[in-house]
């Protein structure tokens, strides 16, 4: 899961830091983020299209439980890695912050681009499994998506 998530640690030069990594990585955070964009979406959609049963449903149905689905796994991921950080324990990630200004602006931003980053993963995953899941439902055929 850590090569999914690279290309945000390297775009805030977060590399430079392997201790802000080291810590996500030991508090399984690349793990539950992975769960949340890969797992999270199909759940939903399953539910969308299995449960919900109102016949008559229209794009805008769809586009407000796609929007539904992306601000809670947003929500989510920002929380997950928010808390993976700030609420950690480990007396290195703690000296760091307190004498690195700049280590302080990685660990301030990244909660926020590791959940945008997800959100975009969850989007076109989300819509990648409403696409094969709408070809099993009885009750939203119609919808385009």
């Amino acid at each position: 899961m850590y090569l999914l998530y690279y290309l945000v640690l390297d775009f805030l030069n977060a590399n430079n830091y392997p201790i802000i990594d080291s810590i996500l990585e030991e508090s399984r955070t690349y793990i539950v983020l992975g769960i949340l964009s890969f797992i999270l979406p199909i759940v939903y959609w399953l539910i969308f299209y299995k449960i919900y049963s109102y016949p008559y449903a229209k794009l805008i149905h769809y586009l407000i439980a796609l929007v539904l689905s992306l601000l809670f796994v947003g929500f989510l991921s920002f929380t997950v890695v928010n808390e993976a950080l700030w609420g950690s324990n480990n007396q290195a990630l703690n000296d760091l912050l307190v004498s690195d200004q700049t280590a302080v602006e990685i660990a301030d931003a990244l909660p926020l681009y590791l959940s945008i980053y997800n959100v975009f993963l969850c989007a076109i995953l989300g819509f990648a499994y409403s696409l094969f899941l709408k070809r099993f439902s009885k009750v939203q055929m119609h919808l385009p998506f």
